[in-house]
């Protein structure tokens, strides 16, 4: 898990002083101590308030799923779907060996009802004493032997015409016209992909803040510059004794498939708000060593202010300690000047 803030709440306010403009034909000494010194761009430090987020990574699953299997095995005679298909409930997608298995389920469909009906019988016998409670306990366990046999029959049956059990789009497709599939070998999978479900992995330190959470930023760095706005939908009471963090569950509606099973996705969400920070733009803090610090212009000098930092983003950072509000913070021109440099503070 990487720590990351961004979400500015108070756009920083810039400040440029004036340009000590030379006076055309200027000369002598006023002339020389101009080109001497560094033209910098300085930047008014005042207190912003600054949200700190937690960046997760995990893995997008559909929320509704199914992975199809050839319960019987054997050889692929026909393939109807291709990965990419919108298919419906109930529809065949393939075939593998598929005769056999449909005559063994109309035989366990046949022999279920007549097991039934032959129990209901006994029950109406018993009612006008020409049967006995033993002969109708032995018709009902024939009947449930039966139903059990016509479910694992529907179970090949549907394994052997590769059925559909919900409305969606086939992710994966396992098989190939022809194979030889061994029992239990799966076919294809199909997910109702307008519903998508992202698993990360937060660290105890986090919790707090994750379980009042009401959204969350998802993004894929196969699709730059998109942002789907996820909800928590479920965190666990238990953390993972592999990873060492809770798994969170976020949703996240996909109503034009671009969200693809599989896929890796970053999520973001808000830990905390910290009100009245001093934030700068994070290319202005420089690191020699163990030593942060920023360039801030006095008058016409420029000083060396050593700080801590606190929370970042790709754009901003917190300083905890260094610098404070009213501080003319250079923020073009740094490499250009040092501890002491005499500057020329531009717009």
């Amino acid at each position: 898990m990487k720590r990351i803030s961004s979400g500015l709440v108070g756009a920083g306010v810039l400040f440029f002083a004036g340009a000590l403009a030379g006076c055309g034909g200027a000369s002598g000494p006023a002339a020389s101590e101009e080109t001497q010194s560094v033209p910098v761009r300085v930047e008014r430090v005042q207190p912003q308030s600054f949200v700190e987020y937690g960046e997760y990574y995990g893995e997008i699953r559909a929320v509704r799923e199914a992975r199809l299997v050839s319960v019987t095995g054997g050889r692929v005679t026909e393939i109807n779907a291709s990965v990419g298909d919108t298919v419906e409930t109930g529809q065949s997608l393939a075939r593998v060996d598929a005769e056999q298995a449909v005559s063994r389920y109309e035989t366990a469909r046949l022999s279920e009802r007549i097991s039934r009906e032959a129990y209901e019988r006994e029950q109406r016998f018993l009612e006008v004493g020409n049967s006995s409670p033993v002969a109708v306990d032995n018709a009902h366990l024939a009947w449930l032997d039966a139903r059990s046999r016509l479910l694992d029959a529907e179970k090949a049956r549907d394994g052997a015409l590769a059925i559909s059990p919900l409305d969606g789009t086939v992710v994966a497709k396992h098989i190939d016209l022809y194979d030889e599939l061994a029992p239990g070998a799966p076919t294809f999978t199909v997910a109702d992909t307008s519903r998508m479900k992202i698993t990360v992995g937060v660290p105890e330190s986090d919790m707090a803040a994750i379980r009042e959470l009401g959204s969350a930023e998802v993004r894929l760095s196969s699709i730059p510059g998109r942002v789907w706005t996820g909800r928590p939908a479920s965190v666990s009471r238990k953390r993972s004794e592999r990873s060492l963090t809770f798994e969170v569950e976020i949703l996240v509606d996909n109503p034009d498939g671009a969200l693809l099973s599989g896929s890796t996705a970053n999520v973001r969400l808000a830990l905390r708000e910290m009100p009245d920070e001093v934030v700068v733009p994070s290319h202005v803090v420089q690191t020699r060593g163990t030593e942060s610090f920023v360039m801030i212009a006095n008058s016409t000098t420029a000083r060396r202010v050593p700080v801590t930092i606190g929370p970042s983003s790709d754009t901003h950072t917190v300083i905890t300690s260094g610098l404070e509000p009213g501080n003319e913070l250079i923020t073009e021109g740094i490499n250009q000047v040092g501890d002491g440099s005499t500057v020329r503070i531009v717009e």
